[in-house]
């Protein structure tokens, strides 16, 4: 015959008066049970949590998503039920939580406008009716906003004797990012310049060019929507008389020959407006013979340079006479 210790046994009557007690204890249901509830963890852009419908003794697998799967703060956030064998979902309403806190309790509608980049949601969604489970959706999480162009126009600037077609755009970042600018500049519907340099040297370009510029923003995580500029058409540029008139009289013959340029390479014509008697203007030059004149004073002439298309320059200078 076997021996069973005496301290073993006394061991063993010990633990089960414990066992009762804790038994008793557990069937007090004066406290409310509490349930920990599984937060779902993030899984991207799986969206939707499967679940059972269980009505009139039939399981049918339903589930609830959110709709988009990627939104960005711009967005309403939508809870959509799928499934049910087609029949009709009845009313429910929604939990919604943010970053693992209660952020709003109502409609199927969640408007992310005062969330921010980074932030994740899911929601839990209660129906009225009997027989349903609380259905949890999947976990998805705010979008980067990229950049919107808010306005876009364009100017004409003169510097140097230069001319520059120039770009002025303004983007709006819903997130608060900093944003940058490429500019794709085309030339009769050719690529001529790209990068962030938003203005282009049209002075080489000839009158009924057309120019305009592409311009994308960025916020350095990803690009914006690309927006074109209106078309813009190089018009009649004006010449300009680039040469200088004698500033002293030597002889008795004055002569000036006159220089013009012109942005758009068309051939110029001179005119004579105003001048001393006997001034004449023979193609590009005057001549003048000063012996024709006999009175001290200054002497005041008037050229022009004309394009024929519209454009011109004016030149006017004085000439001193010294009395004979």
């Amino acid at each position: 015959m076997s021996r069973f210790p005496v301290s073993k046994a006394l061991s063993l009557a010990a633990l089960c008066a414990l066992c009762v007690v804790f038994a008793a204890c557990s069937e007090n249901t004066s406290q409310p049970v509490k349930k920990d509830r599984a937060v779902p963890q993030v899984e991207g852009k799986t969206n939707g949590a499967p679940a059972v419908e269980r009505k009139d003794g039939l399981s049918v697998r339903i589930k609830a998503v959110l709709v988009p799967e990627s939104p960005t703060v711009s967005d309403t956030l939508k809870v959509e039920i799928l499934g049910g064998g087609g029949g009709k979902v009845p009313p429910f309403s929604v939990s919604w939580y943010v970053n693992e806190d209660l952020f709003e309790r109502g409609g199927d509608n969640l408007n992310l406008s005062s969330l921010r980049r980074g932030d994740w949601v899911y929601a839990e969604v209660e129906f009225e009716a009997q027989g349903y489970e609380t259905l949890v959706t999947g976990v998805t999480s705010i979008a980067n906003s990229p950049p919107k162009i808010d306005s876009l126009d364009t100017e004409t600037a003169s510097a140097g004797g230069a001319f520059f077609f120039q770009v002025n755009a303004a983007a709006v970042d819903l997130d608060g990012d900093t944003v940058t600018y490429n500019y794709r500049f085309f030339v009769n519907d050719e690529p001529v310049h790209e990068g962030s340099e938003r203005k282009l040297d049209i002075t080489r370009l000839k009158r009924g060019d057309r120019v305009y510029c592409a311009v994308s923003p960025s916020d350095a995580m990803v690009k914006g929507e690309e927006m074109n500029t209106p078309l813009f058409r190089i018009s009649n540029r004006p010449p300009r008389i680039v040469s200088k008139p004698p500033v002293n009289l030597a002889g008795d013959i004055f002569t000036y020959k006159l220089a013009a340029q012109d942005p758009d390479g068309d051939e110029l014509i001179f005119e004579l407006l105003e001048g001393p008697p006997g001034m004449i203007l023979m193609e590009d030059t005057l001549h003048w013979d000063v012996r024709t004149f006999d009175e001290n004073l200054p002497v005041k002439a008037v050229v022009k340079a004309i394009d024929g298309y519209g454009g011109d320059a004016t030149q006017e200078f004085n000439l001193s006479v010294a009395a004979k």
